[in-house]
């Protein structure tokens, strides 16, 4: 409007920046890395406090990333920043329904529960906690991903499916792996 000369406005040009495209790819690429430097130390974290549960934990999260990293070149979407936090925060949300659980299961071998019947119980015990996390954020993802838009909406599109993948693979994968190596 002030170019078209509606508004009686004179403007002044106090400071300008431009910014190169080189600046946004070497953002994307040292975020990718903090991604994975992330994503390996929890995996070690995992392995070191839980043993043979964290290294299932840690092959669900290897199969869920890949998941994740397959569902984006299906529908044909590009990780952007946001995107990256967004799959950040979605293994964090996967690795703490894993840390919900194992902690479960810990708390009935303490009670004295037999190996198989301590993670039946703590599988079902973790899965309301879990789930209500997990609804909650993806009630705010679809909120995020309906009245928000550009970087907004590409962050609530991984939020949705990060938070599908963690109900699905940490449910059903992460549990199968678990009670499998227990028989």
């Amino acid at each position: 409007l002030i170019n078209s000369g509606s508004l009686p406005v004179k403007m002044t040009e106090i400071s300008s920046n431009v910014v190169s495209a080189q600046y946004g790819n070497d953002a994307l690429q040292k975020t990718a890395v903090a991604g994975i430097l992330g994503v390996c130390a929890v995996i070690l974290f995992m392995i070191w406090a839980y043993r043979m549960p964290g290294i299932i934990s840690a092959i669900m999260l290897a199969v869920y990333i890949w998941s994740i990293f397959g569902i984006y070149a299906l529908i044909g979407a590009v990780f952007t920043l946001p995107g990256i936090g967004a799959l950040v925060l979605g293994v964090g949300m996967t690795v703490d329904a894993n840390i919900i659980t194992f902690e479960r299961t810990k708390q009935e071998l303490y009670k004295g529960r037999s190996i198989q019947a301590a993670v039946a119980e703590g599988q079902k015990l973790s899965f309301g906690t879990i789930f209500d996390a997990q609804f909650t954020t993806l009630l705010a993802g679809l909120i995020m991903y309906w009245w928000g838009n550009g970087t907004v909406k590409g962050f609530a599109t991984m939020l949705i499916i990060t938070v599908i993948m963690t109900l699905v693979l940490n449910v059903a994968f992460s549990r199968f792996l678990l009670n499998s190596v227990i028989r």
